[in-house]
């Protein structure tokens, strides 16, 4: 199996276009690591999920499980009956590195090539 992320990070580009516009201008590729969930405001280092979530939510600090939660009711995959798996959810929009990857590559591998998908993803946007 090789690791492309691409549909999945399009899928979640997508998603964060819809619900978190303007998402690619909060976050610093210099410091996006898509294998930290968490990050400070001074020093933006971490996934796009905890760098979108200090300025979405207007913290000091950001948080990829704060922002999988919020994504998940406001994309309306949340019902009033039903709340999807996280992991199942993050994996269908590129915030994470399925398991299957993760037992088949080197774990560190997998991240950098999530991260890469995800800069291209930005450049995209920021670059029109």
């Amino acid at each position: 199996m090789t690791m492309n992320f691409k549909v999945q990070v399009a899928r979640g580009a997508a998603l964060l276009d819809q619900h978190r516009p303007g998402w690619a201008g909060y976050v610093d590729i210099r410091w996006l690591n898509m294998g930290i969930g968490r990050c400070i405001k001074s020093v933006p280092c971490g996934c796009v999920l905890a760098q979108v979530d200090i300025f979405h939510s207007q913290k000091n600090w950001g948080d990829y499980d704060d922002q999988i939660n919020a994504l998940i009711v406001d994309s309306g995959a949340r019902t009033r009956h039903t709340f999807p798996d996280r992991y199942t959810f993050a994996v269908r929009y590129g915030f994470t590195v399925d398991s299957e990857n993760l037992l088949t590559h080197r774990p560190d591998d997998c991240w950098k090539a999530l991260t890469q998908e995800w800069v291209e993803a930005i450049k995209e946007r920021l670059n029109g």
